[in-house]
């Protein structure tokens, strides 16, 4: 419940067209994206500008660990399109590759 309450306060009451149903961020697509800590930062942002920005952008929630934490970023959207562009302007900031796992709903691990 609290993944799409963020994913919803992220989006903003009129940043699409379409309203995502509760639990849409979850069920398409879910990548990790394995990042150290500087590049994490890059990813945040200035007070979590960057962050906002990119979730604004592709309509994808991107969750990191709080400052200090230590894990993966999760990238997740209501639909597959969503969450790789946020993927690609993940790699576009970090001007790195990284590992990344791929989870589709109902199916295994790529």
């Amino acid at each position: 419940q609290s993944d799409v309450n963020t994913y919803m306060s992220a989006r903003g009451k009129h940043a699409g067209r379409t309203t995502p149903t509760p639990g849409a961020a979850a069920a398409a697509l879910r990548v990790t994206v394995h990042l150290d800590a500087a590049k994490r930062g890059v990813v945040i942002g200035a007070q979590g500008a960057a962050v906002k920005e990119t979730q604004r952008a592709t309509g994808a929630l991107v969750r990191t660990p709080k400052r200090g934490v230590p894990g993966p970023a999760q990238v997740s959207g209501p639909d597959a399109l969503s969450v790789l562009r946020a993927c690609c302007l993940i790699a576009r900031q970090t001007a790195a590759a990284s590992d990344c796992t791929c989870e589709v709903a109902g199916a295994v691990e790529l």
